[in-house]
Order: C-alpha cells, then structure tokens, then sequence
C-alpha cells in the first residue's frame, strides 16, 4: 500500500471515528437534557466536547497538510493525533453498547503510529513526497 493511500485511509478512519463521536455527544447531552446531571455526568459531556474540538482541529489539519502537499505537516499533526487518540478513553458503553468504538480509537492510535514511524525513515518520506506531487501535481514542501 502506497503512502498517500494509507494517509488516506487513516483519514477516512477518522472521518468514521469522529461521525460515531459526534453521534455520542448528542446521546450525551440528550440524556443530560432530559434529567439533571451530576457532576460526574456534566464534566464527562465537557470532556468529550473538548477531546471532539482537539480532533476535529487535527483532522482538519491533516486535510491541509495532504492538500499544500505538504508532507512535513502531514507527519507531524499525525504523530500529534496518535498521541491525542488515548484520550478517547470515556466510558461509553452505555452510549454504544459496544467496543467498536474503542476497537477504531485503536486502530486509528496504531496505524498513525506506524504510518509516522515509517515516514520518519528519508527514503520512505521522499517516496511520500514524490506520490503526493505525483498525484496532486505541484510542489511539496
């Protein structure tokens, strides 16, 4: 798998990661709408808001980097959001009913993670480099 392809593919994770996310913010305030919170309950709410805003910003990012072709970037906001994903670690069973949620959190924390460690190697970030030019023309930086 080519680089630009397994970039790619960690955003779409994310895209998925942050839709499901997002849902269970909603649960979350519909359920703290609907009876009055605890503290407990209100302070899990703005936890998740503010590790949702973190992402959201990372994506965002990363989206950027991959557009201005611009690979340094690129890694960097990656190795940023693997260290960002562990904070995902709510308890959101009762949101989910599953841990598909945690299971992507985990993937999305792995492959970035490895995706950086391959891209830190020079011949592997000149690779990256020369398919990002290739594939979205123009000059990387």
């Amino acid at each position: 798998m080519t680089f630009v392809i397994r970039a790619e593919s960690v955003l779409k994770q994310l895209d998925q990661f942050l839709a499901q996310f997002s849902t269970m913010v909603s649960q979350k305030r519909a359920i703290n709408s609907r009876q009055t919170p605890d503290n407990a309950s209100a302070d899990l709410l703005k936890q998740m808001l503010h590790a949702k805003a973190v992402v959201e910003d990372r994506r965002r990012d990363l989206y950027a980097s991959l557009n201005d072709l611009s690979a340094d970037n690129f890694v960097h906001e990656l190795w940023s959001l693997a260290g960002d994903m562990p904070h995902f670690d709510f308890d959101v069973s009762h949101l989910t009913g599953s841990d598909a949620f945690l299971r992507l959190r985990e993937d999305i924390f792995l492959e970035a993670l490895t995706l950086t460690k391959d891209l830190s190697q020079a011949d592997n970030m000149a690779a990256f480099i020369a398919e990002l030019t290739s594939q979205r023309g123009g000059a990387s930086v």
